[in-house]
């Protein structure tokens, strides 16, 4: 093979890489994960803010409140996630 068929073969693999790469290792969200927070917030006790976003979440039994706030939760379809609406404000 010369050089430059070579190179070429090869040269395709680094831009997919990069774009690739970062998907390998990330871990997929659970149900429940905070993916939005906007206003003031909180799980139980714990205040939400826009660091909370992907790392905070709900586990079952805890509730998650909202003060002239907006909160995006992820309920997957594949499992048995429940949603319950204590009150609507607004």
């Amino acid at each position: 093979m010369s050089s430059l068929k070579r190179l070429k073969a090869v040269g395709w693999f680094f831009p997919v890489a990069l774009l690739v790469g970062p998907a390998w290792g990330s871990v997929p969200p659970r149900p429940g994960t905070i993916n939005y927070v906007e206003g003031q917030a909180s799980v139980g006790v714990q205040a939400l803010g826009e660091k909370s976003v992907g790392t905070a979440g709900l586990a079952a039994g805890q509730s998650l409140s909202t003060e002239a706030g907006r909160v995006e939760v992820l309920l997957t379809p594949a499992s048995s996630s429940e949603l319950t609406i204590i009150a609507l404000c607004g």
